[in-house]
C-alpha cells in the first residue's frame, strides 16, 4: 500500500492521508551557484499539513489500482492509515523510503520530517557568461542560404512589401 501511496504522491503533487494529514509536494525553483559557476535543476521537498483532505480521487484512483470498488478501496486506505497512526502512537518513526519519516511528538502532534531530493540527482548546466559581438549564422530559406546582412535585408523588405487584396464584389 505504501508504495501505491508513493505512486499516487508523485502523480498528483497532494495525498490526503485520513486521521494523519496531507502531505504535498513542492517545486522550488533552480538554484544559481556563482561562485562555482553552476545553475542546478529546480528540486522537490515534501510538506505535512495537519488536515483532513478530499478522499474521493484517491479512492478512486486505489479502486482502479487494486481493482476493486471505491468503498471496499476507501476503506484499505483507512485501515491502513489506523494501523500507520497506532505504530506511530506506540513511539515508533515511521520511515516512508526517501521521502521522509513520520513520528509522533511529545505534544500529541504528528509530524512529517521531509527530505529534500533532487529529481535528476547531481546534473547542473554551466553558467558562464557569454558576450557576442556581430554573430553570424547562416539560415537556409527555401533552397537558398542567407547569411548577417543578406538575412536582414530579406526581412526588412518583406516587412515593406504590403500586397493589396482585392475581393469582388456582386
Amino acid at each position: 500500500m505504501l508504495r501505491l501511496l508513493s505512486l499516487y504522491l508523485f502523480q498528483f503533487h497532494r495525498l490526503p492521508l485520513p486521521g494523519l494529514g496531507i502531505l504535498v509536494i513542492n517545486k522550488h525553483a533552480a538554484q544559481l551557484n556563482i561562485l562555482d559557476k553552476k545553475i542546478y535543476p529546480s528540486d522537490y521537498s515534501v510538506e505535512y499539513v495537519a488536515a483532513e483532505g478530499e478522499l474521493n480521487h484517491i479512492a478512486q484512483w486505489l479502486a482502479a489500482h487494486l481493482r476493486s470498488s471505491v468503498d471496499e478501496a476507501s476503506n484499505k486506505l483507512k485501515d491502513y492509515t489506523k494501523k500507520m497512526k497506532k505504530y506511530l502512537n506506540e513511539g515508533n518513526s515511521l520511515l516512508w523510503g526517501d521521502i521522509g519519516s513520520f513520528e509522533r511528538s511529545a505534544t500529541g502532534q504528528y509530524a512529517f520530517h521531509a527530505n529534500k531530493f533532487r529529481s535528476f540527482g547531481d546534473i547542473y548546466a554551466p553558467a558562464e557568461k557569454v558576450i557576442r559581438a556581430n554573430p553570424e549564422h547562416k539560415v537556409l530559406i527555401g533552397d537558398r542560404i542567407y547569411a548577417g546582412e543578406d538575412l536582414e535585408n530579406l526581412l526588412n523588405n518583406s516587412k515593406t512589401k504590403n500586397p493589396k487584396i482585392y475581393a469582388p464584389i456582386i
